[in-house]
């Protein structure tokens, strides 16, 4: 789901990145795995030669820690967006979130510099939420006509 085209062992990483000269900005991807091969991290980073009023030359859009909880069996734990912490109440934001981390990747990988906000806000879309979507489902109160659904002249209604 990160795109890495391999297994890393303890401590190994994967990285990726693009520098555009016209906008004087480097991004970087980079998967690590941690000392135990139970702790992958991931990483979206952006670099700025000249940033503009108001932005840090340096800026961690995305980290995402996932942890094996049973064998082939992983889960995202944590994540940050621009070093706030994020997601737990975002329906499915574990997936989300390294979605997000493979298109980049993907992007990166073929020298091409992601658009970071437009690819984050395409898949944590604001009307997301946990529960049915709207127009999904039936009412809660729905209209119960007792004549008609004991009426057993109608196609052998009734219970």
């Amino acid at each position: 789901m990160l795109s890495v085209p391999k297994l890393l062992g303890p401590y190994e990483t994967w990285p990726w990145s693009h520098y555009d000269e016209e906008a004087q900005i480097s991004m970087s991807a980079e998967v690590r795995m941690g000392s135990e091969e139970n702790n992958v991290e991931a990483e979206i980073q952006v670099i700025r030669d000249d940033p503009k009023e108001g932005e840090a030359p340096f800026e961690c859009l995305l980290w995402v820690i996932v942890e094996e909880r049973k064998p082939n069996e992983w889960r995202t734990k944590a994540m940050t967006h621009k070093g706030l912490p994020y997601g737990d109440d975002v329906f499915d934001w574990e997936q989300k979130a390294l979605k997000v981390f493979a298109r980049c990747a993907v992007l990166l990988n073929q020298s091409i510099m992601p658009k970071f906000d437009e690819i984050f806000e395409e898949e944590f879309k604001a009307n997301d939420r946990y529960g049915a979507k709207g127009g999904a489902g039936g009412s809660k109160s729905p209209i119960v006509r007792p004549d008609a659904l004991l009426d057993m002249r109608k196609d052998g209604g009734g219970f």
